[in-house]
């Protein structure tokens, strides 16, 4: 029986690999039922090995249910679609373990795992299969595959440059410990939109120029480059007489980021939103936020991932910086709490203003 693994898209619940998740937190969240207060308790947990709290969404969840359930319309799809009523705990578990719709999408769960495993051991007892996986996996073949996709796309890059009928190269200097390398990129149009894509490296490390291949040239914004006296497009023009005649050309890609950094500063949300950021990532550079902030994401079963400081010359950055910080909401602001409710912290002041 294959899992139905598309019911909900709610990132902080469980998968086949990870099974139900089970997040021990000092306090969860309290939600107004009429006159009282209600909240989750991680004791159930231990009573009820199938369910799984959501941190996301507040509520709780039947794992094999979720995953595995092919009927609905029952009482018991409050556990498909999550529950935040407490007093659950206390009436419809129990009588949701014991329903067939429960029982029978259990029994698919265990089905499961029981093939995974079998699975598993046909594959350590078969001595064939081994060989095959061992010879399938050898270095040379998967040198081979990967010679072949980079010829691929490679075709498709020259293909797509013919039927546009133009392009232009784009260099730049990634020098690593070992040797010089020239990175060679191609920019082109393709219908309404640009692209560019990356071709690979060249060592020029020793005995090769460039003086014979300059054809035009395109810098960044910098004071270094833009000189016209001290710059480099100046001082190329003088060590290769060909440049002299090579207009200098601020490239469109850093002249968009300029206007686009300038835009924001003068619009107060966005402006904001850029301080926050700066501020969140400065405040968990800190080793010790930052082994919470991991540890963390690993209880939750989130994908780790660190925040990104921002950068007035790669606006990528800023969109790493946002991107990283809605995966992590939930467990930024849980180490921020545990930062205001330690009464040894120096640094609540800063908590209380981030939340």
């Amino acid at each position: 029986m294959s899992p139905d693994v598309n019911k909900l898209d709610i990132f902080d619940l469980g998968n086949l690999d990870s099974g139900p998740v089970q997040p021990i937190l000092k306090v969860y969240p309290k939600t107004a039922f009429g006159s009282q207060n209600r909240s989750f308790g991680s004791k159930y947990f231990k009573e009820y090995n199938w369910l799984e709290y959501s941190i996301e969404k507040d509520a709780i969840f039947c794992f094999p249910c979720r995953m595995f359930s092919t009927s609905s319309g029952h009482v018991e799809d409050v556990f498909l679609s999550g529950t935040r009523d407490a007093k659950t705990g206390k009436t419809k578990l129990k009588l949701h373990e014991i329903s067939d719709h429960h029982l029978t999408a259990n029994l698919r769960w265990s089905a499961y795992k029981n093939s995974v495993k079998n699975g598993d051991v046909i594959s350590k007892m078969s001595t064939a299969l081994q060989k095959e996986i061992q010879t399938n996996r050898i270095w040379s073949i998967q040198n081979e595959l990967i010679e072949t996709c980079a010829e691929n796309v490679k075709s498709t890059i020259i293909q797509e440059i013919i039927d546009c009928g133009m392009f232009s190269i784009s260099c730049d200097e990634a020098r690593s410990h070992k040797q010089e390398q020239l990175s060679i990129c191609v920019r082109y149009p393709r219908g309404m939109d640009i692209c560019e894509r990356f071709l690979g490296f060249v060592d020029v490390s020793e005995k090769q120029t460039a003086d014979a291949l300059i054809l035009k040239l395109s810098y960044d914004g910098a004071n270094v480059m833009s000189g016209h006296i001290g710059g480099v497009q100046a001082k190329l023009k003088i060590v290769h007489p060909p440049a002299k005649c090579a207009v200098y050309v601020h490239c469109m890609a850093h002249k968009i980021n300029l206007v686009v950094i300038d835009m924001c500063k003068h619009l107060k949300d966005a402006r904001n939103l850029f301080n926050a950021l700066e501020a969140l990532y400065v405040h968990f550079s800190h080793p010790t936020r930052n082994v919470k902030l991991t540890d963390l994401q690993l209880k939750l079963n989130m994908k780790k991932t660190t925040l990104s400081q921002l950068s007035d010359t790669r606006w990528i950055c800023r969109f790493k910086s946002c991107d990283a910080v809605i995966k992590n909401f939930n467990a930024i602001a849980q180490v921020l709490n545990d930062e205001i409710d330690d009464q040894q912290s120096k640094c609540v002041a800063q908590a209380i203003g981030m939340l």
